[in-house]
């Protein structure tokens, strides 16, 4: 949607009030908050609230691996979000501690094998299939795995090739997690730099605290690399408390039930300004909508909390708190996880705090 031409004057001579994430930022009362993504990242999100949840055993069957996870108010959202809650967004898969490293400049020279969380649950044979240049080397040239056959008793002889030790499905089989990986450098295992992750078995599971530098990189970084959103802009006209019953001119929503789904009671909201003069945003602490498509749609009682995706898929955006004293009102970040033909869940991760508007400032829709 076009802004008319004031709005867009408005918004470029606009100056950014959030200073920094943390404390919550005040907004100065000619300013608008313009959400300025390159400043925030996975780990300055804290969770507002402590949450949990257990996938049953088909789902778990279904992914291959066990997405279950609960969090504590004040863990921020790198330490509860996993890499395969964004394959079919960010597209984490694709990543590697190489491209990482472009991208942030972190020192891999310093890094350990156990910075490297995913590896911990590899066997011999799951590391070979992710790096099969690995099967080309002697034995004794790779220090992990020469050390943990040492540890179940395996002699090898100095020409040995570990591809030799792949047919005997015992020896494949050890985990090599039974050594201690803080003991070798990343690049004892050759090739691991600029691997894939999701060519390791179970890559999903891994957190995102759980792989180097990845906690560092911006969302405006991994928005402009997965999507060209361009969201509308509003002024935020008035704010209202929970008082407010039947309001039917909305633009909030999900997914599945659209975004004008109309609120019957305690309709907290605020409502906007031009270009969309009147149009209500509902908090989603007290509205929840229908969320999730296909299998995983189950989660959560299938229940996800009003708002709208003014950046795209990734996370969903919620009017949260509201104060008609203050006139200013809380937003609220939610993720979701999903897996190719399984669906997706609802938007249910969170809330994480998110930038704070008033009244006569500007909201992204």
């Amino acid at each position: 949607m076009y802004l008319n031409n004031f709005l867009l004057s408005s918004v470029l001579s606009a100056t950014l009030a959030v200073e920094s994430f943390f404390p919550k930022p005040v907004l100065s009362q000619v300013s608008a908050s313009i959400p300025d993504l390159s400043r925030i990242t996975f780990r300055s999100l804290p969770a507002q609230q402590s949450g949990s949840f257990h996938a049953p055993p088909e789902i778990v069957n279904a992914l291959g691996y066990d997405p279950s996870r609960s969090w504590y108010a004040g863990q921020t959202a790198d330490h509860i979000m996993q890499l395969g809650d964004f394959a079919q967004s960010f597209g984490f898969e694709r990543y590697s501690l190489r491209y990482i490293e472009q991208l942030t400049g972190i020192d891999t020279t310093r890094l350990r094998l156990s910075d490297m969380a995913l590896l911990s649950w590899q066997t011999i044979g799951e590391l070979v299939n992710a790096i099969p240049e690995l099967s080309h080397y002697r034995i004794a040239d790779i220090a992990p795995i020469a050390d943990l056959l040492s540890l179940y008793g395996v002699g090898f002889s100095a020409d040995n090739l570990i591809a030799d030790i792949l047919g005997d499905q015992s020896l494949s089989a050890l985990p090599l997690n039974q050594v201690d990986l803080s003991r070798y450098s990343l690049f004892e295992l050759p090739g691991l730099e600029t691997t894939p992750f999701g060519y390791f078995n179970n890559w999903q599971r891994s957190t995102i605290s759980q792989v180097p530098g990845l906690n560092t990189i911006s969302l405006g970084t991994l928005f402009r690399m997965s999507n060209n959103t361009t969201p509308a802009i509003s002024l935020v006209d008035i704010v209202f408390g929970t008082a407010e019953n039947d309001r039917n001119w909305t633009v909030s929503g999900s997914y599945q039930e659209g975004f004008n789904v109309p609120c019957e009671r305690e309709c907290a909201h605020i409502e906007l300004g031009q270009p969309f003069l009147g149009m209500q945003w509902i908090s989603g602490k007290y509205q929840e909508v229908q969320g999730g498509f296909g299998v995983l749609a189950v989660v959560n009682g299938g229940k996800e909390p009003t708002g709208r995706h003014p950046y795209g898929d990734e996370f969903k955006v919620v009017i949260w708190e509201t104060d008609e004293a203050s006139g200013t009102a809380e937003q609220a970040l939610f993720f979701r996880f999903c897996k190719g033909f399984l669906g997706c869940t609802p938007y249910f991760i969170g809330p994480f705090p998110w930038f704070p508007v008033e009244e006569e400032g500007f909201i992204v829709l």
